[in-house]
């Protein structure tokens, strides 16, 4: 099979979809893999480290022409649309649409399944998120970015800030990875209790587990910091368990970052942006 990596094209996207080592193994697995010149730049890697493992370095139009199967990090726009076979179509429904009178074979790469109905797939991309949450919650935690003014790890004679974690998935484990190694005062909360004692035996009580219900959700919102929404319904909307009314009693200058916003997030006020202007208040 001939596997094709083009560029990104959607604006601030800097990721590809396939590394160096990616690439040799589709090669040494008797595939040929059709690189676009410059497609590694935004992650840091050269044209010449594809060539050194086989992948061939060709044109947009060439990857696209010749590739059986082509393989991309985010959703086709317009001049790619009909053309793919790999992409998260939950938030796209004109998308869906179009590639559906298009003709084209559509995998719903966010749903594939295991037996055991695990995600793996899906899985490493919600690892990334779910550290980047907290990461990109500090930051816009500062003072200087609109945020309280606090550092999450708080200093001697100042209590660390507080981070309220919807959802003990792949992506709210990471995020509590990230939070308890800032040092930070963290809530997680889930309506599955098995998940919520695998939290609890993995930090050894460094974190306060509560089960997912409407009461502890109001307690939880109003005294955090950090909201981080990571809740996910494979193939389906996310529930709205963050209610407009509950925003409004959070603390000036508290951050949200809803990881599930491109499946319509689960907090009310909640709407995508993009990555050249990612905050609203």
């Amino acid at each position: 099979m001939i596997i094709g990596v083009p560029r990104e094209i959607k604006p601030g996207e800097q990721r590809v979809a396939l590394t160096p080592a990616g690439a040799r193994a589709m090669v040494e697995a008797a595939h040929a893999v059709l690189v676009e010149r410059g497609a590694g730049t935004g992650s840091g890697i050269r044209d010449e480290e594809y060539a050194a493992v086989g992948a061939e370095l060709a044109s947009v139009d060439d990857v696209w022409r010749r590739a059986a199967l082509v393989l991309k990090v985010k959703e086709p726009l317009a001049p790619e649309v009909g053309r793919l076979r790999s992409l998260h179509l939950a938030p796209a429904p004109e998308l869906t649409r179009g590639l559906r009178d298009s003709g084209a074979i559509a995998i719903a790469y966010e749903t594939v399944q295991r037996a055991d109905g695990s995600l793996p797939l899906l899985t490493p991309m919600s690892e990334v998120a779910g550290r980047l949450s907290v990461q990109e919650g500090a930051y816009y935690l500062g003072r200087a970015h609109g945020g309280r003014g606090i550092l999450l790890s708080g200093i001697p004679g100042v209590p660390p800030g507080n981070v309220v974690i919807l959802g003990a998935g792949a992506a709210g484990l990471n995020a509590v990875k990230t939070a308890v190694g800032l040092g930070a005062d963290v809530s997680i909360l889930d309506v599955n209790v098995d998940r919520l004692r695998h939290v609890d035996d993995l930090f050894r009580g460094q974190v306060v587990t509560l089960m997912s219900n409407s009461f502890n959700i109001e307690q939880v919102v109003r005294r955090a910091d950090l909201l981080i929404g990571a809740v996910l319904l494979a193939g389906a909307r996310a529930p709205v368990l963050v209610t407009k009314e509950m925003v409004s009693q959070m603390k000036e200058g508290s951050v949200i970052v809803d990881i599930a916003v491109d499946q319509g997030g689960c907090v009310a006020t909640i709407h995508p942006t993009t990555l050249l202007d990612p905050v609203y208040l």
